[in-house]
């Protein structure tokens, strides 16, 4: 029959005083089709008699081989179901359709089926739309999918709809998480959940060997924002409360929680460590310089961070950015004792300066508190320190989704840093900007020699 194979991914809803599902069912030669049933108590269920109530397509079509994974909604009289069609294997061998029906039972296809295809090639999802979960938020529908990538990457982002049939895609959310952790080949099949401003998201992890259940949370800016910001964070990162409605953080953290996501490790060389609500950074060993970031990724943004010395007259600090995925190009934001400066890496060799060291009076010295800002907007690079403008320089080199984190370098002697209240936010405050540019990768850590560093302070000009 059309269930031999097994039955899979269902989508309930409650309606009329009772619950009513529809199931994915296989049959003995793996095709998928869509099934119904109804229950009083969610417990018993009782199988519609003319299963399946929603079939593959004509041979020849984009969903000839399956139609599975149902997503369903009720918008007044009429339902509304998304679903995953597979043309067999290939590039686009699954992507999302839509179908409509005044009973639940007898289904009408999209004329635009399908309705959410595959993304740019080379993008996130350019292989294959598949596992979608609708839900309707502040009279948007907001389309939770899986797309596929290479190599082997399984990732969940989502789309937004006035209608159901015309998609608007957004942003990538969950990516695969790093070598060895529990998602490390996929985070898909998210099931999601409004609270208030915030989604719940709970999504399938896979390792390779086995799956297991990931959580996140989104947050929008406010409740008339019609869809999810890519402000994410993943378990064991904990996002720490910040932000406002018309200016909402894409990360903080404020390090009073060890378990945030920060490297924690002791060597003869650095340490990284929470120490007294504080994440310090003590570069142990003269004229040498390391950095760590939690993972956070970013496009345009403002990075901002309150850092000061507890022991060391020399070297200096800053903000680590445009970090690539191998570590080896990278920005970095510096203060000297009295001076700041702006450099790039590339391959892992520092270029000319982009600022040389310049004596700055807004800069606390000895083991005073300074709080220190990048604004990244395009190739515009804007510096600040204790809410003091520094400059703006312009360098389009390393642009996109790019890490951010935190560096220290050591002068004649060693330098204990420590940083607190790591913020994140949009380049700019306005709505335009307050659902793009976010997303988390891995950690990491790097070091090497910090000649650049000075061994003391310049002359004020």
């Amino acid at each position: 029959g059309w269930e031999a194979g097994g039955l899979s991914g269902s989508s309930v809803i409650s309606d009329s005083g009772q619950y009513k599902m529809w199931y994915t069912a296989f049959d003995g030669s793996g095709v998928g089709r869509i099934g119904y049933a109804t229950s009083p108590d969610g417990v018993t269920w009782s199988k519609y008699g003319s299963n399946p109530v929603l079939d593959v397509g004509a041979p020849g079509s984009w969903e000839d081989t399956d139609v599975m994974f149902p997503s369903v909604l009720k918008q007044g009289s009429t339902y509304h179901l998304w679903y995953d069609g597979s043309e067999g294997s290939g590039q686009g061998s699954h992507r999302i359709g839509h179908a409509t029906s005044a009973d639940g039972v007898n289904w009408t296809k999209d004329a635009a089926n399908p309705v959410l295809d595959v993304g740019p090639s080379g993008d996130w999802d350019w292989l294959d739309t598949y596992g979608p979960n609708v839900i309707e938020y502040n009279n948007t529908f907001i389309l939770w999918y899986s797309g596929h990538t290479l190599p082997t990457a399984w990732q969940t982002g989502y789309a937004i709809s006035t209608d159901g049939t015309t998609w608007t895609r957004q942003e990538k959310l969950i990516s695969q998480g790093a070598p060895g952790a529990f998602d490390s080949d996929s985070a898909d099949f998210a099931a999601v959940i409004p609270n208030g401003t915030d989604f719940n998201i709970w999504y399938s992890g896979y390792n390779g060997t086995d799956y297991t259940i990931g959580y996140a949370t989104a947050q929008v800016c406010s409740a008339a924002a019609p869809a999810p910001p890519a402000s994410l964070v993943y378990l064991p990162i904990i996002l720490s409360s910040g932000g406002s409605a018309s200016c909402p953080a894409y990360y903080t953290d404020n390090f009073g929680d060890p378990g945030s996501g920060w490297l924690v490790s002791d060597t003869s060389e650095r340490r990284y460590a929470y120490v007294g609500g504080e994440y310090q950074i003590w570069v142990k060993n003269p004229n040498m310089a390391w950095w760590v970031t939690p993972g956070a990724k970013a496009t345009d943004f403002t990075a901002s961070v309150s850092a000061r010395r507890a022991s060391g007259g020399s070297g200096g600090y800053g903000i680590i950015f445009g970090i690539n995925e191998d570590g080896t190009q990278w920005y970095e934001f510096d203060i000297g004792v009295n001076s700041y400066s702006i450099w790039k890496y590339n391959n892992g060799y520092i270029t000319p300066p982009l600022q040389d060291w310049t004596y700055s009076p807004a800069i606390a010295t000895s083991t005073g508190s300074n709080r220190l800002k990048v604004i990244r907007q395009g190739s515009s690079i804007s510096v600040y320190v204790n809410n003091q403008f520094l400059n703006t320089i312009i360098d389009s080199s390393f642009t996109g989704f790019r890490r951010i984190g935190l560096t220290v370098g050591a002068g004649s002697a060693s330098n204990d840093v420590r940083f607190d209240n790591f913020a994140l936010y949009p380049a700019s405050c306005g709505v335009s900007a307050a659902g793009v540019g976010f997303e988390m990768g891995r950690p990491g850590s790097h070091g090497g020699p910090g000649l650049h560093f000075p061994n003391d302070s310049p002359p004020p000009n």
